[in-house]
C-alpha cells in the first residue's frame, strides 16, 4: 500500500530551517544559518538548499556548547551547557530572582525597560548569545542568518546587540533578519470525544472547538485525537462510527476556522507486539485509519475526502 513511500524525520529546528530555505527568508541564501530562540537553543545550517544533518543528525545542537575554559574535559552532567544559560527557559528562570512573576522571555524583555537588574540580565544574555553566533558565522560564512522561535517576539530588543556583534567581528558580516515563519501562536487541541461521554459523533456540538477561543484572534489546530473503531468496555463503537467521526470533525474544524489537524495515529497499534504496555493504551489502539496490517478502514475514505479539500 505504501511501497516506495519516503519517510523523513527531523527536529523542529531543522524542519523550520527547511521551510525557511524553501519558502521563507533563507530562500536563495547559500549557505545560511537558522537560529532558533525558543524555550531551548539550536541552529540549523543550510547549504545547497538543504539542511545539514551531520553524521548523527545532531548538527547545529549548539545548546551543548562549552561556555568557559574550565568546561573543557567536563562531562555534560558536570557543567552548565549553553542552553542552560542562553534560552528562553533559562532567561525566565534567572529573572525570577527579582521578577518572581516572570512567565516568559517576552515578559523579561519587557520588564528590562524599567528594572536595571533585569536589563543587565538581558544584556548579558544577548552578549553570550552573540559570542557563540559570531564564532559560528566566522566558521560558516553565511549569506544570511535568520532568527526564529518564540523569543523573536522581542526582536526589537534582540536585533541591535546581535547586529553590532556580527558587524564588529565577522570578516564578511551576514544579513540578519527575522524568520518569515518565526513561531506558532495557536491553541493546540487534543480531542477524543468518545472518551468524553459522547456516544455518537453527531452528538458532538458544532461549537466543540470554536467555543474554546470565545472570539479571540487565536487560531486552533487539532494536534492529536480521533475515535476508536472498536468497542472498548463501556464504549460502543464500530468502523462506521469512526468514519462518521471523521465527517463530523470536518464540520467542527470548519466551524472553528481551524488551521489544521493531525491524524494520530494513522495505523492501529498491534498490542500483541507491545508486551508490558499500560492497560489504558487499548483506549487509543484502534484510532488508525488503517488497521495494524495496513488494510484500509472506512474512515480512510472520509479522511482522504477532507485531505483533498483545497487550501484557503
Amino acid at each position: 500500500m505504501f511501497e516506495g513511500a519516503e519517510i523523513r524525520l527531523a527536529t523542529d529546528v531543522k524542519a523550520a530551517a527547511q521551510a525557511e530555505a524553501e519558502w521563507g527568508a533563507l530562500a536563495g541564501c547559500d549557505p545560511g544559518i537558522y537560529l532558533n530562540l525558543g524555550t531551548g537553543l539550536a541552529v540549523a545550517i543550510v547549504a545547497n538548499g538543504a539542511v545539514v544533518a551531520g553524521s548523527h543528525g545532531a548538527a547545529g545542537e549548539i545548546g551543548y556548547n562549552l561556555r568557559h575554559l574550565t568546561d573543557v574535559g567536563q562531562l555534560l552532567d558536570d557543567r552548565l551547557p549553553l542552553e542552560g544559560a542562553v534560552s528562553g527557559m533559562a532567561l525566565t528562570r534567572a529573572a525570577r530572582n527579582v521578577f518572581p512573576t516572570a512567565e516568559s522571555a517576552a515578559a523579561v524583555f519587557e520588564r528590562a525597560a524599567d528594572n536595571p537588574w533585569v536589563a543587565r540580565l538581558v544584556t548579558d544574555f544577548i552578549a553570550e548569545l552573540s559570542y557563540h553566533l559570531v564564532n559560528l558565522a566566522i566558521a560558516v560564512d553565511p549569506a544570511r542568518i535568520v532568527v526564529g522561535g518564540g523569543m523573536v517576539r522581542s526582536w526589537d530588543q534582540l536585533y541591535g546587540g546581535l547586529r553590532e556583534a556580527l558587524d564588529a567581528a565577522v570578516p564578511f558580516p551576514p544579513d540578519l533578519v527575522r524568520a518569515d515563519f518565526p513561531f506558532d501562536a495557536m491553541l493546540g487541541l487534543s480531542s477524543y470525544p468518545y472518551l468524553g461521554g459522547f456516544a455518537n459523533p453527531e452528538d458532538v456540538p458544532l461549537d466543540y472547538y470554536s467555543r474554546l477561543v470565545a472570539g479571540a484572534p487565536l487560531p486552533e489546530m487539532v494536534i492529536e485525537g480521533g475515535w476508536t473503531s472498536q468497542s472498548l468496555g463501556q464504549i460502543a463503537s464500530s468502523p462506521d462510527k469512526q468514519r462518521r467521526y471523521i465527517v463530523r470533525q470536518e464540520q467542527l474544524l470548519d466551524q472553528a476556522q481551524a488551521i489544521g489537524v493531525f491524524q494520530i495515529t494513522f495505523t492501529d497499534l498491534d498490542l500483541a507486539a507491545w508486551p508490558g504496555t499500560p492497560s489504558n493504551l487499548a483506549l487509543f489502539a484502534y484510532n488508525g485509519l488503517v488497521d495494524a496490517n495496513l488494510a484500509a478502514k472506512p474512515a480512510l475514505a472520509a479522511w482522504d475526502h477532507t485531505f483533498a479539500r483545497p487550501g484557503p
